[in-house]
């Protein structure tokens, strides 16, 4: 897991961008099976936001729930998680921290074209987006998608896991993992039938 959490990160923020002039912070995203974890949605977003944003002006947040402590650089990736019909931003809505008020406890964000305001109370509904679960990922798409796929993921590893993850990716998907969970995923098509 450690070592398929550094591939990933060296990947995502030197070598692709190198090597395919793609945009590190907006055009690779990195999926998961599994927000926990070394190769979890949180263990990449950290890592990701030291490289990207260290030493920019910063909102640092309480943790909860044993959750790694959480804060937002001006410059990070973010993710709306609920809907707020209010303030017009949705579920799976993906932007860029434009501002922060350590003072306020508040942020503002740039979500397709639109800067949104998060007081403290909206905070929740906001998480970094360098790393994504594919759950989250369904009906979006990325120029480039790095996978890692290992065998803590077993309880997730399905067929039509995999198939989401890898169709998310416009031009360029490398899986990072172990190829046997690769294959655990693929021989794994019992998820349960859904009657529509």
């Amino acid at each position: 897991a450690q070592r398929s959490h550094d591939v990933i990160v060296k990947l995502a923020s030197e070598r692709i961008p190198e090597v395919y002039g793609l945009d590190a912070v907006s055009e690779v995203q990195v999926l998961c099976p599994m927000h926990k974890g070394r190769a979890g949605t949180e263990h990449f977003n950290a890592a990701l936001q030291e490289v990207y944003t260290a030493g920019a002006p910063e909102l640092s947040l309480p943790s909860f729930g044993g959750a790694l402590a959480r804060k937002f650089r001006v410059g990070d990736r973010v993710m709306q998680t609920k809907n707020d019909y209010q303030r017009g931003v949705f579920n799976g809505d993906i932007g860029t921290v434009v501002e922060v008020d350590a003072d306020a406890k508040g942020l503002r964000a740039e979500i397709d074209g639109i800067e949104v305001l998060y007081e403290n109370k909206d905070l929740g509904a906001l998480r970094l987006a360098y790393a994504i679960s594919i759950h989250k990922s369904q009906g979006s798409e990325f120029p480039a998608v790095l996978l890692p796929l290992l065998g803590e993921h077993h309880v997730m590893l399905r067929r039509n896991l995999l198939y989401t993850a890898i169709t998310r990716a416009q031009s360029l998907c490398i899986v990072v993992g172990d190829p046997r969970a690769v294959e655990r995923a693929i021989s794994r098509a019992d998820a349960a039938h859904r009657w529509t």
